[in-house]
């Protein structure tokens, strides 16, 4: 006499009411977490405008918080033209105070997107050479797409072989790109 093994696939309505309650109780840890995170969240961004305000600043968008962390203040936005970085602020634990972040000014035409640490706030112009001397170290190199490195120093001397030394270049800018990049992550690790 053999019988039929148990249904793998249980509708979701014939769930065990132990489950059930497991599930409700995850929710509501869960729930209470999101909470948790979006009030300290919440205090640390009251904490860096109330400094903020305390140092005579008006930010351009105050500092805010979120469920999943501390939106900084934007102090001064990036100005393309005059070629100048944004500048946010940020509470930073280590010394309970501001710290100084940049934003690029390119954002938009290369990969140096979001924010870099600059430093901590000691004094007002702090701000604008943050603003002028953008993040510690310099700013990060523009990667050269492969067209100009191939350009960049193309040997043509010869007309047949034009198109064979184009690929070579090509290839050869793809390599030292390549090796830019390895070379660039292994510096910021």
């Amino acid at each position: 006499m053999t019988t039929e093994p148990p249904q793998q696939n249980t509708p979701a309505a014939e769930l065990p009411s132990w489950l059930e309650e497991a599930e409700a109780a995850y929710e509501e840890t869960q729930a209470a977490e999101r909470n948790s995170k979006l009030i300290q969240s919440k205090m640390t961004a009251d904490r860096i405008n109330a400094r903020l305000a305390a140092l005579g600043i008006t930010p351009a968008k105050p500092a805010y918080g979120t469920p999943t962390g501390v939106v900084p203040a934007v102090l001064v936005p990036a100005d393309p033209e005059a070629e100048l970085y944004g500048v946010h602020a940020d509470w930073t634990r280590a010394t309970t105070g501001i710290r100084l972040l940049v934003s690029d000014y390119e954002s938009t035409e290369y990969r140096f997107n979001g924010v870099l640490p600059y430093g901590d706030l000691e004094e007002l112009p702090d701000i604008p050479r943050a603003r002028r001397m953008g993040p510690p170290g310099g700013r990060p190199p523009r990667p050269l797409s492969l067209r100009e490195l191939a350009i960049s120093d193309l040997p043509i001397t010869n007309a047949p072989a034009d198109p064979i030394a184009t690929q070579v270049n090509l290839l050869r800018a793809a390599v030292l790109h390549f090796a830019d990049a390895i070379a660039r992550m292994a510096n910021t690790s």
